[in-house]
C-alpha cells in the first residue's frame, strides 16, 4: 500500500444473514482514499453507505477482504485492537448526534480526551479554543436538551475532532436540520478538512456532496462511479 494513501479497501462483501433470508450488503467494494481527501458517499436507502462508513470505522467487520489502514492491516483485528485504532485515530459525527443526555455540552466535548488520559489543564485549554472556534463557549454548562439542532450537531462535531483525529466519519450529518444549520456544520467540516484531517461523509444530499473533492455513488452494494469534483 503507498503511503499517501491513508484507507485501502480490497474486495469488501459483507453479508448479513439469518435463519430465512441472507443479504448482501456490500460486494467486491475496491476504494483507496488519499490522506486529506474529502469523499462524499452517495446512493439510495439501502445500498449499503452506512455499512461501508462502519467498517471503515472498524465498527463492523467485513465478511471477506482486506481492510488497511495507516498501511496496518484492520480487518482481522480483535475488538481490542479495534477499539485502540478508533480512539486515538477516528472522529465520528452521527445524524442523531449521539451526545450524552447526562452531560454538559463542555463534558460531552472533554469525554475522548478523558479516554486518552489528557492532563485536566491541557483538556481545558483545547475544549475551550474549540468551542470559541465553533461559537458554542457560552452553553458550555447548558444540557444537549437545552440546545438547538444545529447547536447539538456542533457539539457533536467538536466531540469528534477535539482528539484531533486522522480520518473524521460523518454518517448523514445534516439530516436533522434545517438548511441554514445544515450548512453551518458543512462549513465546520470543511475547514476541518483544509486543516488537514480526511473526511468520509454518507450524504443524501448533493448539496453536501458538493463540498467534497470526489463522490463516490453507491448502489447495490457496488460504486458504480467515482466522480472527482
Amino acid at each position: 500500500m503507498h503511503t499517501d494513501f491513508i484507507l485501502e479497501l480490497r474486495g469488501i462483501h459483507k453479508n448479513y444473514a439469518t435463519e430465512e433470508v441472507s443479504t448482501v450488503a456490500l460486494e467486491g467494494v475496491d476504494l483507496k482514499i488519499k490522506k486529506g481527501e474529502f469523499v462524499a458517499i452517495t446512493g439510495p436507502s439501502g445500498c449499503g453507505k452506512s455499512t461501508l462508513l462502519n467498517i471503515i470505522g472498524l465498527l463492523d467487520i467485513p465478511t471477506s477482504g482486506e481492510l488497511y489502514f495507516r498501511n496496518q492491516a484492520v480487518h482481522n483485528l480483535s475488538t481490542s485492537q479495534r477499539t485502540a485504532i478508533r480512539r486515538d485515530h477516528i472522529g465520528f459525527v452521527f445524524q442523531n448526534f449521539n451526545l450524552i443526555d447526562e452531560l454538559t455540552v463542555y463534558e460531552n466535548i472533554e469525554l475522548p480526551l478523558l479516554y486518552k488520559k489528557i492532563p485536566k489543564a491541557k483538556r481545558k485549554i483545547h475544549i475551550n479554543l474549540l468551542m470559541e472556534q465553533m461559537g458554542i463557549s457560552h452553553k458550555q454548562n447548558f444540557f444537549p436538551h437545552q440546545l438547538a439542532g444545529g447547536q447539538q450537531q456542533r457539539v457533536a462535531v467538536c466531540r469528534a475532532v477535539i482528539s484531533q483525529p486522522t480520518l473524521l466519519l460523518a454518517d448523514e450529518p445534516t439530516a436533522n436540520l434545517d438548511s441554514v444549520h445544515g450548512q453551518e456544520v458543512m462549513h465546520l467540516l470543511s475547514r476541518l478538512n483544509e486543516s488537514g484531517t480526511t473526511i468520509i461523509m454518507v450524504t443524501h444530499s448533493m448539496l453536501n456532496a458538493n463540498y467534497s473533492h470526489r463522490v463516490l455513488n453507491l448502489f447495490d452494494g457496488h460504486i458504480v462511479t467515482d466522480t472527482l469534483m
